[in-house]
């Protein structure tokens, strides 16, 4: 995949970041490929065994829809959140429903 100049430097900062802090924030306006980035930074993290899987939330679910498409994409891996999945993708109104299994691989991973 062909990265914009600034996803490619957004990665390596996230990256260095991640190994160092663990958190990283990336903003960017709307349809400038913010989901491709972190797909692929992802991508990037899970082959050099820096993390187990991913999780994303998002606003509405045509937003959950898209990061789905472009983490299965990028991951070559389902995204749904189902067993054997690398990931999924969420609204923020449905982490209400989540039972406290869920919240606790925060804690183990």
């Amino acid at each position: 995949m062909i990265l914009r100049r600034w996803q490619e430097a957004c990665i390596d900062l996230a990256i260095d970041f991640y190994c160092n802090k663990k958190h990283f924030l990336c903003l960017a306006t709307p349809g400038a490929g913010k989901s491709t980035m972190a797909a692929e930074l992802s991508a990037r993290l899970i082959l050099s065994d820096k993390i187990d899987f991913v999780l994303c939330f998002a606003p509405s679910l045509e937003v959950v829809s898209g990061l789905e498409k472009s983490f299965e994409k990028s991951l070559g891996r389902r995204f749904d959140g189902r067993i054997g999945a690398i990931g999924g993708a969420y609204t923020y109104q449905s982490m209400r429903s989540f039972k406290e299994g869920f919240w606790e691989l925060f804690d183990s991973h």
